[in-house]
Parts: structure tokens; C-alpha cells; sequence
């Protein structure tokens, strides 16, 4: 499962520094007419994954093989059966399945791109044999002294077994979601180390992006306002709504608080707290003409009678304030990290494109690439059967 708010599906690289990393249930510390008639509207792309047949693969299914490092439908199920249930709760077993397809075909690239960090780790890290089942077991008494604590909190389970029992429904395993966390791991300090960049970041580089990313700064006017609202009632002719309104914004013509009538009066839904509005950017309103009124009358005036679908309104604005770009010098901070985090996301991105060429990879989702066939690489199985 994923760690709550995230993306309902990830995008960009699953590396660190180029997207999210599927992992379950936490995150590691992203689918002919007639010639008179209208032209059928074009057909939709065939996503990678769209025509398999999820619903037959077993947990076991072998989807991919990176190096020697197999991974199974079992350690993607979960994610899949998450997102789909976050996404569509209601929806028809049909469409479920169909999402599920789109998103595997999305996701299990992201775990190859893991997959082939990890194998580059575990073919140039020194004395290899010894020195990652001791890195791993490090990691594992960390997953079980923080990150599994802190994932029964998070999913609500009261103990270990709650916990697997809940991965089961959501179709994987403790297991597989400690592997995948103790990977990441190995994969975010490996990048960590690889790539480490102290050049300086000058002042020309960040005058350059700040102007080539210029509406990124930007912000919206903004009002704070009041207003008195009298709904129209369906059974009634609509002028008696426009009568009470033309009433009440008298009263406050006549010296009565505009917060007093509103409290007394206003059928707004706001009217309890005397008809305040609080900050509303420009954009936000659904009622265009309420917006256009707000964003160009006078300040601490009473509007017309406004018209609006669900009744009349009499607004007033409080404090307004127009919209523009942040100042250079107030960013200068976040445009300097962000230009560290493209330099390093360039970096990630040219060396995975190396192991691409390094490293051998089939997925399901390969067409004319046949299944591996025979045992698995000694080591991968050997690392398969160890995993608890």
C-alpha cells in the first residue's frame, strides 16, 4: 500500500530523484460512418499492459526478469488493488480489471528501472557475498524496529497478524512489502552516493530558470468579501426573493451591520458567521458573474442586486488583492534546489539508459521477447528462497 495522499498512479522515473517507487503499503525513507456522417472520433492508444490477462497470472507469476533478479505479480498486485480501490470503489468488476491492466503496465517498468539500480549495486559493491546479506539484515531490524510500526498506524492494524491478513486482501504479502522496502532503501543511498553534484549553482542559472519557468512563481488575485443571498423557492415567483433582498440591502444602507442582517437574514452559506467569505482567488467561483462583480467593483461598496442561479446576491469586498509573480529574491532558494534536483534527475536518467545496455532485461509486457525459460539464476533463487 501506498503511504496516504499519494499520486493514484506514479509518473516519471522510480528512481530516487525521478518519481515514486511502487511500493506497497508505505513509502521507502506516480490510460466508420458514411461520408455525410461525423468523423468516429479516433480510437484510443493501446497501452503497454492493456491486452494481458491479468486476472489469470497467480501471485508466483514470473512478469519480469532484471539480471538475475525475478519479480513476480505478487509484489505489484497490491499497489494495483490499492490504487483501483482509492480510484473507484464502486465501480464494476469490469472496469476495475481494466485500470488494473493500465496500471500495471505503467507500474512494472518503474519496478524494472528499481530492479536494474539494485543489480548494479549488487554486481559493484566489494565483496558482495558478504557485505549485502549484513547490509540487508541491518535494514531489516530497521524495518521492523520503524517502518512496521509505523505501517500498522498507518493501516489501522492492531497487530502483525491484522496486518498481514489486511495485505492479503489487498492481494500481497509483509513480505513482499518488506523486500521492496529494504531495496529502496539500498537503491536511494546507492544513487546517493553515485551522484553528488557541488558545483555551484550561479546567479545566471537561476535568473535563466526563473524567466523560462516564470508562470510557476505566479499567483492569483485573490478577494476577501461578504455578501447577503436570499434563495429563489421554486414555488414562488422570484420577485418576492428580489423584494427581501432589495430589503436587506437597505437595512445596511440605513446604518444596520452588514454582519447583523447577514446573521439574521441571509440564506447564504455563510450567513451563521455574518456572511464573511474568506480569501477566493480568482478562477475559483463557478458563478462567473459573481466573480467578474468581485474582482472589479470598489472596495466597501454594495454591489446590485446580483442574479445567480440559486438566488440574489448583495456582496460587498473587504480586501482585494491582484495577482502577479513572487519576486526573484524571494525564490531564489527553491530555484537553487530545483535546478540541483534537474541536474541530478539528468544524471539518473543518462545512467539508467546506460544500464539498460548493461543489464538484461524481459518483461511480460515484451512482445517479441520469449518467457525465460529453465530455473531461475542461482543467486536469484537463492535470494528468492531466503526472503521472508
Amino acid at each position: 500500500f501506498r503511504a496516504p495522499g499519494s499520486p493514484p498512479a506514479p509518473s516519471g522515473s522510480a528512481v530516487p530523484g525521478g518519481g515514486g517507487v511502487p511500493n506497497q503499503f508505505g513509502p521507502a525513507p506516480g490510460m466508420p460512418g458514411s461520408p455525410t456522417a461525423p468523423a468516429a472520433p479516433p480510437a484510443p492508444p493501446v497501452l503497454p499492459g492493456s491486452d494481458l490477462q491479468l486476472e489469470l497470472f497467480e501471485p508466483g507469476k514470473l512478469v519480469a526478469q532484471v539480471g538475475d533478479q525475478p519479480i513476480f505479480y505478487g509484489e505489484i498486485l497490491g499497489d494495483l488493488n490499492q490504487i483501483v480501490s482509492r480510484e473507484m470503489p464502486d465501480a464494476s468488476e469490469f472496469l476495475k480489471d481494466a485500470r488494473r491492466k493500465e496500471l500495471f503496465g505503467q507500474l512494472l517498468p518503474k519496478m524494472v528501472e528499481q530492479k536494474m539500480v539494485y543489480v548494479d549495486f549488487t554486481r559493484t559493491i566489494p565483496e558482495a557475498d558478504k557485505r549485502i546479506p549484513e547490509i540487508e539484515k541491518k535494514l531489516e531490524e530497521g524495518f521492523y524496529g520503524t517502518e512496521l510500526p509505523a505501517l500498522m498506524k498507518r493501516i489501522g492494524a492492531e497487530d502483525v497478524q491484522q496486518l498481514e491478513e489486511i495485505m492479503r486482501g489487498a492481494g500481497t504479502s509483509l513480505r513482499n512489502v518488506k523486500r521492496s522496502w529494504i531495496e529502496g532503501q539500498i537503491v536511494g543511498f546507492y544513487l546517493s552516493q553515485k551522484f553528488t553534484d557541488d558545483r555551484e549553482v550561479t546567479h545566471q542559472e537561476m535568473v535563466d530558470h526563473y524567466r523560462e519557468h516564470l508562470s510557476d512563481f505566479a499567483f492569483p488575485a485573490r478577494v476577501r468579501w461578504e455578501e447577503l443571498m436570499v434563495r429563489i423557492d421554486p414555488n414562488a415567483p422570484p420577485e418576492i426573493a428580489l423584494r427581501t433582498i432589495e430589503d436587506m440591502g437597505n437595512e445596511v444602507v440605513f446604518g444596520a451591520p452588514f454582519d447583523a442582517v447577514a446573521r439574521r437574514r441571509s440564506q447564504g452559506p455563510t450567513a451563521s458567521s455574518g456572511g464573511r467569505h474568506d480569501w477566493t482567488e480568482e478562477g475559483k467561483l463557478e458563478d462567473k458573474e459573481l466573480e467578474r462583480v468581485l474582482f472589479t467593483m470598489r472596495l466597501d461598496y454594495l454591489s446590485d442586486v446580483i442574479r445567480s442561479a440559486d438566488g440574489f446576491r448583495i456582496v460587498r469586498v473587504l480586501e482585494r488583492e491582484q495577482g502577479g509573480h513572487r519576486q526573484f529574491r524571494d525564490v531564489q532558494g527553491e530555484i537553487r534546489d530545483a535546478i540541483k534536483a534537474n541536474r541530478r534527475k539528468e544524471q539518473v536518467s543518462t545512467y539508467l539508459e546506460e544500464l539498460r545496455s548493461n543489464v538484461p532485461v524481459w518483461t511480460i509486457l515484451d512482445e517479441s521477447t520469449p518467457e525465460p525459460t529453465g530455473a531461475l539464476p542461482e543467486t536469484a533463487a537463492r535470494r528468492n528462497s531466503t526472503r521472508r
